[in-house]
């Protein structure tokens, strides 16, 4: 959480807001279970960001290594990149998993 400008609580705000997320797709009934790819699609990339924020590298951009803005991760707390570089790489991917 080295970048990431609102400090340790803001990082551990987004962590247990993604926690919460992660326990309820855990925690649903077998008739909610019935999951497209696009929920584990989301699981993923919540992981990954869980991942990000134990090694301490959450919100830092993948590609460019550079701040992403507190406004993106409070919009999509799994965002892997930048918005520059998101738009570089030529997909939406993050966006579309919502």
């Amino acid at each position: 959480m080295r970048h990431f400008a609102a400090g340790n609580n803001g990082a551990r705000a987004v962590y247990h807001q993604m926690l919460r997320a992660k326990r309820k797709h855990v925690l649903a009934g077998p008739a909610v279970r019935v999951s497209t790819s696009l929920d584990f699609g989301q699981l993923r990339l919540v992981e990954e960001a869980l991942d990000r924020i134990r090694s301490g590298d959450f919100g830092v951009c993948l590609a460019c290594a550079q701040p992403i803005p507190p406004i993106r991760l409070l919009a999509l707390p799994w965002a892997r990149y930048c918005v520059p570089c998101q738009e570089a790489i030529g997909g939406i991917l993050e966006d579309e998993v919502l």
